[in-house]
């Protein structure tokens, strides 16, 4: 057999087995189950008005360290709440956490390297530092100055990768960190303007090149727009990418690896124009489309969350609809590896439900919902087969 015949046949044989190994993937993903969930579960929380209007007012993390994941909210202009999983999925009566005021959004990590998960508590002009006590309560560490941008929002991040969790809030034109010391307190960090933004109401931790250090999704009220923002490893970063057309007044964005190529893509919710969006990263730290893939996100949705409810390797994304007061409910958009996942139905919880928390409740090695409304904690159980 002569050279050439040889590598044209090897050739073949090689573009033979990738066109069987991708046609496996694709009937593999088509196959996957639509994600399915019992009957929400509903917690009296005691608030009278729900967490607000923050891009994440609700967060799931393991508070006590008895190896279940809690549910800390907002309550708009009261203490937080928290509800504590006593096993299975099944919680107890909400408590306030006191020692802060103001509160509209959360985040959640171990702060302090204790095995605890600790909250980050942000209210317009400062944000509370709340260690997680293994006896159910919290206690307030330290409290930093920091100003709100077009939504009140903290979140937790790595940003200069030395293993401690360090802060980033968005102004409204620029974002804010916070460098962490790993025993709950924060030392200043720099501030990255964001040239063309002057509402930021959104952002997430995200990696959209593949790098060792953090980006951010930053999402622009006022132009619909959503900046990818690289990061330097300092606490600094810098526009690389834009998209338009976001939505009419979006009010949150959130990070996942869409398409199972290493590199996360965005999801946004644009509130007034009813949209959800999603939109793949090009790996180099911009898009690769110049809007958004949208479609019909419910009456009022004010925020996503992702979490993979079906187990095959996509994630899905859970939508609020804040504004559906005749039937309460989250969207299901299951994934299927691309930019556009399929809107698989609604889910039936509290009234006036706001952003999704994803976390195991019940340990059965599934993704769960949980999502605080007006005056209640719902709870949804995956029971995908």
């Amino acid at each position: 057999m002569s050279n050439h015949l040889w590598r044209r046949n090897t050739a073949f044989s090689a573009a033979f087995l990738f066109a069987l190994l991708t046609a496996a993937l694709t009937a593999a993903s088509a196959s996957a189950a639509n994600p399915s969930f019992a009957p929400a579960v509903n917690y009296p929380t005691g608030s009278l008005q729900g967490p607000g209007p923050a891009p994440v007012s609700t967060v799931a993390g393991d508070f006590n360290g008895d190896g279940m994941s809690d549910v800390a909210a907002a309550d708009f202009g009261f203490a937080p709440k928290v509800l504590f999983n006593q096993g299975a999925g099944v919680f107890g009566a909400a408590s306030n956490i006191s020692g802060t005021s103001g509160v509209q959004s959360l985040a959640a990590g171990d702060v302090n390297a204790d095995g605890r998960d600790d909250l980050v508590a942000m209210s317009p002009t400062r944000v509370y530092i709340l260690r997680g006590n293994a006896n159910d309560t919290f206690t307030l560490l330290n409290s930093y100055t920091m100003f709100l941008g077009a939504q009140v929002q903290a979140i937790l991040l790595d940003y200069n990768g030395d293993g401690r969790l360090d802060i980033a809030a968005q102004t409204f034109f620029g974002i804010q960190t916070r460098r962490g010391n790993g025993n709950g307190s924060f030392s200043a960090g720099p501030f990255s303007i964001v040239p063309g933004a002057s509402t930021l109401s959104a952002i997430t931790d995200a990696n959209i090149n593949g790098d060792a250090d953090r980006d951010l999704f930053a999402l622009d009220g006022l132009s619909s727009t959503t900046f990818a923002l690289r990061g330097d490893g300092t606490g600094r970063f810098r526009v690389a990418g834009r998209l338009s057309l976001s939505g009419l007044i979006p009010e949150d964005v959130a990070a996942a690896d869409l398409n199972g190529d290493g590199i996360d893509d965005v999801g946004v919710i644009g509130s007034f124009s009813f949209t959800v969006g999603f939109a793949l990263s090009n790996g180099l730290g911009g898009f690769s489309s110049f809007a958004p893939a949208t479609q019909f996100g419910g009456p009022g949705p004010t925020s996503l969350a992702f979490g993979d409810f079906n187990n095959d390797g996509n994630p899905d994304a859970v939508v609020s609809n804040v504004a559906n007061v005749l039937d309460p409910s989250v969207l299901m958009f299951t994934g299927n590896g691309t930019a556009t996942p399929t809107n698989t139905g609604s889910l039936s919880v509290t009234d006036f439900p706001q952003n999704p928390a994803i976390a195991d409740f019940n340990g059965d090695g599934q993704d769960d919902v949980a999502v605080v409304g007006r005056s209640a904690l719902s709870v949804l159980l995956n029971t995908t087969s």
